[in-house]
């Protein structure tokens, strides 16, 4: 799917595409197996901005960098340390 993606669409939007459906995927299989979900409302903004920070900057910043011509292995490289 990435490969066809890669050449035609912005990788921000390919990215926001991919967490929606993998969102919709782990939310179906968790309530499926009864796993135990956050129980106030702080726990979950803590749960929220963690993935926001984690998967936006991290996730974001190589798929924006390759996009604009940094090879794939200097990212790993920089990603890996």
């Amino acid at each position: 799917m990435a490969g066809v993606v890669a050449g035609r669409a912005d990788p921000l939007t390919f990215l926001t595409l991919r967490h929606g459906a993998s969102a919709v995927v782990f939310t179906v299989l968790s309530v499926a197996v009864g796993a135990a979900w956050p129980r106030d409302a702080r726990t979950w903004r803590d749960a929220l901005v963690a993935g926001m920070l984690l998967h936006g900057f991290y996730i974001g910043g190589v798929f924006w960098s390759v996009a604009h011509g940094l090879p794939a292995g200097v990212t790993a490289l920089v990603t890996g340390l």
